[in-house]
Order: C-alpha cells, then structure tokens, then sequence
C-alpha cells in the first residue's frame, strides 16, 4: 500500500459525521402537551422522551439508571437513589441533588403524574423527598416498605422537568432536545451523550385522526 493511498483512507475515516435534516411527527390529538407529568397520549409520551429524561427506564431486565448513577438501595421505607455526575440541564446548569428535589416536588402535586409519588409518606401535604448532597443521591421516605416503588420512578410521567422564566416561560430537560418552540425540538449540542444527527423534530397535530392518517398513507409524511 502507497502513503498516498493510507493517507486517503485515513482522511475518509476521519471525515465528520453529517448533521441535517427533520423528522416530522403527525400526531391525532389538537396539541402537544409539553409537561411530562401532564402526559394524556401517546404522542406526548414520544415528544417528551426527546426532551426530558427519567431516573430510571424500564426494561425486561429491570431498572437502567439513566439520572440515577445505579440501582436503588431500600431499607424498610427509605429508598436511596444514587444520582449521575456530569449530567447538564438545557440551560448549562449542573445537575445536583438540589436539581433533582425540585424537579420530583412537580410530581406530588394535582395532576395526571401524582401515582408516581402515592406511596410517599407527606408532611404538612409535601412529599418527604431528602438530598442527599454529599453521597450526591436523593431519598425517599415510603408510607409503607414497598420493593417496587422504583419502578414508578421509570413511567412515562416520572420524567424530570425545570420550569425556567427567563427569558420567557418555558420547560427544560436533560435530554438529547429542547424545546425550540411548542411544536419543534433542537438538538441539545452539551448532552452527554453527542448531539443526535437529526436537527429538528417537528410535531404537527391533527384534530382529525383520518387527516393524520391520510398524509402518512400517500407518503407526504415523513414519519
């Protein structure tokens, strides 16, 4: 093999990955509903999978920490949830066990999402939710020792979200998108895991199920 010709393969394998294009998302439903614990379909579930992510997801095997740093530990009523260092907000705000504590208050409130936290004892009506700022971990004190309660933290409404107002009302995630605008998402270009190669995802809602329906079928949808 020449030089010419191993510097030609190496200048291919080191070429950068492209970046671009949309996915287009044609929904049945008159809106997407941008908080995760205000979840009512499928489509808000998929939206909010892309933005905002869990302490844990679920899988035949068990628990995948995700926020969380590894699998719980339980003693009688308290389950400790070890956190994930060097996980960053869409706004660049380190994640911390202070973060972590006002994001999973949203869930004890009126609201599709409050089974996540059912079994949580109350005091005063607020959830008892501890941080745990040198273990770098957050606590839970149950109403009665359950086993399976972290599985709750794994449901489509146990999604960790941030109401920020500045410069305008909006919800952050630590997903691999934000939120641009209420119907299309950008990549997160800090995610811990690389940006996604797609630039855009856009929702498009349709009141009529038969429209959405339609244009997927003639091919004018692109997903």
């Amino acid at each position: 093999m020449t030089l010419f010709t191993t510097i030609a393969l190496v200048a291919i394998a080191a070429r950068p990955p492209a970046y671009g294009g949309e996915v287009i998302n044609y929904v049945y439903q008159t809106r997407i509903e941008p908080d995760p614990i205000r979840a009512r379909t499928a489509a808000d579930a998929a939206a909010h999978a892309a933005v905002y992510e869990r302490l844990y997801d679920p899988s035949p095997e068990g628990l995948v920490p995700v926020l969380a740093r590894e699998q719980p530990t339980i003693e009688g009523t308290t389950v400790t949830v070890p956190l994930r260092r060097g996980v960053v907000l869409h706004d660049g705000t380190p994640f911390d066990p202070r973060l972590a504590e006002e994001a999973l208050y949203r869930l004890g409130g009126d609201h599709a999402g409050a089974y996540v936290l059912a079994a949580v004892h109350r005091n005063e009506g607020r959830p008892v939710i501890r941080r745990l700022d040198e273990a770098f971990a957050i606590q839970f004190e149950l109403r009665h020792s359950d086993p399976d309660f972290a599985r709750l933290l794994a449901a489509d409404h146990a999604r960790l979200a941030w109401k920020r107002a500045d410069p305008e009302p909006r919800l952050i995630g630590t997903g691999a998108f934000s939120w641009r605008n209420p119907r299309e998402q950008q990549p997160f270009l800090r995610h811990r895991g690389g940006r996604p190669f797609v630039e855009r995802l856009i929702w498009r809602p349709y009141a009529s199920r038969f429209g959405a329906s339609a244009l997927a079928e003639r091919g004018h949808a692109a997903i």
